[in-house]
């Protein structure tokens, strides 16, 4: 149904020509979420109108004239376009993507179909790149193509190849392809950064590696090729930036950004924190064949240190110091120490997210953590939650797909439930969660008849009943979608065992020890985003990987006056009984159910 929007003009609409609003994805496939579609003569509001099935909303009896077209759906930044509509034909048809509101979201779709012939070549240019075989990968991955050369992942794979086989022009053609299809592909931005940063061209390289940023800010690659590609550029403030950046976000596996750390921080003048870095290189570094070099040049820096020292002892009674922050004596140890290796961006495509001990989030310097106000806060949340958290109902949507052994999707299967969901406390200590889809409970209604329960559960590691089965430590505040928040991470102690996450398995239950993070907000208190990884793969029971991401967003009970903290989005992957998994799941349409009423919850706004 056509919606008029108070104060609309609607002077401009009563003609005889319709405009049709197609809204995609962010890889350009139709949205599956329904989505609100605004038609208004430019400045004015306008009318409004859902998508529907086909992901197309159409606006009849519009006449000429310039419009914005504005597009909303839940999980999705909100989209714009324009048309110029006039008199030369009957109909209009503008597109408009909608990316997901933030920088992870692109999970919820892991690729694109292949055909098994496709899907063999590629598997076979994957090992022969994992195996440093980059002619024999090329070779493999081009036959790919040629079946499915609009695949991001084979333009992307055949990018790299080529770009070790110093083929460079064509490493670009199939990287630019790559970011084509798949605009938020931060492992092709990072191959990209790096290809420009070989044929010499660091403003280029800046470029991409700032996008790959932008999109997936703890990538460490991405850094320590940024930080390079402005040690180039002779920027080096903002060099030595990223490689901090690069050695924190990495884990031990950026320590090589110490190089360029140090490079940036002797050309700033900087001589004794240049001289911790290189120093910090070579200790992870030890066997690196420019050594020798490097010592020499830390020495020259040390020189450096004392004859300023020096200067400003005699300054002392011959007249005003010398300037302690004066540039270093320019020396070929210390202006040419090039970067011994680039780090390269990672071969393949992951079938999953990293591990979350491998990640490290950016944090803001010198904000203290109260870590115990914080628990204990976020515990309060949690406490309203399960007083609030009875007979909610929700539309879930699901989508399963069975993965290969490079995270490409073997089959599909999509689904819709009629959600209802009850958190109670049965006694002290005791939770109790109840979950039905379409009024069932059975292992039956889901894909590959593997139940997923308990996802709305998963916050409650913060319940004053369940925190202590956890360490928790804070590690600064950070933010996420555009809000300052607490980052806390958390982990099973040895002695406690599951109570949040278990496998059933033949009527035995498998307790599955956790790890994960959260992202609470600064103001509310309230948990942003859960992730949970396992701690130790469990072979008893063929399972090697259990990772789940949960996305939170506030929802209103305009009857009840009441706001709660819901599941938006989650994202599962595990590798089960030699088979890999990626399961989203999409919650929206909340409704609240009392008795003799049932209260519908306002959407949340994609601003949260």
């Amino acid at each position: 149904m056509l919606l008029l929007t108070p104060g609309v003009s609607q002077a401009q609409f009563g003609g005889g020509v319709s405009v049709v609003v197609r809204v995609t994805s962010w890889e350009g496939g139709p949205l599956d979420e329904a989505a609100d579609v605004m038609l208004a003569p430019e400045g004015q509001q306008g009318l409004h109108e859902t998508t529907g099935p086909v992901a197309e909303a159409q606006f009849d009896h519009v006449k000429p004239g310039r419009y914005d077209v504005e597009a909303k759906a839940l999980g999705y930044k909100t989209g714009h376009a324009t048309v110029e509509v006039d008199s030369s034909r009957m109909a209009f048809v503008v597109t408009v993507s909608l990316q997901p509101d933030s920088e992870d979201d692109q999970s919820a779709n892991t690729g694109t179909l292949l055909a098994p012939k496709a899907r063999k070549e590629m598997e076979k240019g994957d090992a022969a790149l994992k195996a440093g075989k980059f002619a024999e990968a090329e070779e493999h991955l081009k036959a790919a193509y040629k079946l499915a050369h609009g695949d991001p992942d084979i333009n992307y794979m055949l990018g790299y190849a080529s770009m070790e086989l110093k083929k460079y022009d064509d490493a670009q053609k199939y990287l630019l392809a790559a970011v084509s299809l798949k605009p938020q592909y931060t492992l092709a931005l990072i191959a990209l950064g790096r290809l420009y940063l070989e044929t010499g061209d660091p403003k280029s390289a800046t470029e991409a590696l700032e996008q790959a940023i932008a999109f997936d800010s703890s990538n460490w690659r991405a850094h320590w090729l940024l930080a390079e590609a402005y040690l180039r550029e002779k920027s080096y403030e903002q060099a030595a930036h990223e490689a901090g950046l690069a050695v924190k976000t990495g884990n031990r596996a950026g320590d090589g950004a110490q190089l360029i750390l140090g490079q940036a921080l002797a050309a700033l003048g900087r001589n004794a924190e240049a001289i911790e870095a290189l120093r910090a290189y070579l200790v992870a570094s030890p066997n690196d064949p420019s050594a020798a070099t490097i010592r020499s040049a830390i020495a020259v820096l040390q020189q450096q240190i004392d004859a300023q020292a020096s200067r400003q002892s005699v300054s002392l009674s011959t007249g005003p110091a010398a300037d302690s922050n004066a540039a270093p004596l320019a020396t070929p140890e210390t202006t040419a120490l090039a970067p011994v290796h680039s780090e390269p961006a990672p071969p393949v495509v992951n079938w999953a997210p990293p591990m979350i001990d491998e990640t490290t989030p950016i944090v803001a310097k010198g904000i203290v953590c109260p870590v115990s106000q914080l628990v204990q806060n976020t515990g309060a949340r949690m406490i309203e939650l399960v007083a609030n958290f009875n007979n909610i109902d929700a539309t879930e949507e699901m989508v399963h797909e069975r993965l290969d052994g490079i995270g490409k999707p073997i089959e599909t299967v999509k689904r819709r439930f009629d959600y209802l969901v009850s958190v109670s406390e049965v006694r002290p200590g005791v939770l109790d969660v109840e979950e039905l889809r379409n009024g069932s409970a059975a292992p039956s209604v889901f894909p590959a008849n593997i139940a997923t329960r308990g996802v709305p559960a998963l916050a409650l590691v913060f319940h004053p009943d369940f925190r202590s089965d956890y360490e928790m430590t804070c590690a600064g505040q950070g933010e996420l979608r555009g809000h300052a928040a607490w980052i806390i991470n958390f982990r099973q102690k040895d002695h406690r065992p599951s109570r949040l996450r278990l496998y059933r398995v033949n009527s035995m239950v498998y307790p599955v020890s956790l790890e994960g993070r959260a992202w609470i907000d600064a103001e509310t208190f309230q948990v942003m985003r859960l992730e949970t990884d396992m701690i130790h793969p469990m072979p008893e029971i063929q399972l090697l990987r259990d990772y789940i991401r949960v996305d939170y967003k506030p929802v209103r009970f305009e009857g009840a006056k009441v706001v709660l903290w819901l599941p938006s989005a989650a994202d599962m992957y595990f590798d089960f009984r030699r088979e890999r998994y990626h399961r989203h799941e999409n919650l929206s349409k909340y409704r609240l159910f009392s008795v003799g009423a049932t209260q519908q919850i306002n959407q949340p706004s994609s601003t949260q």
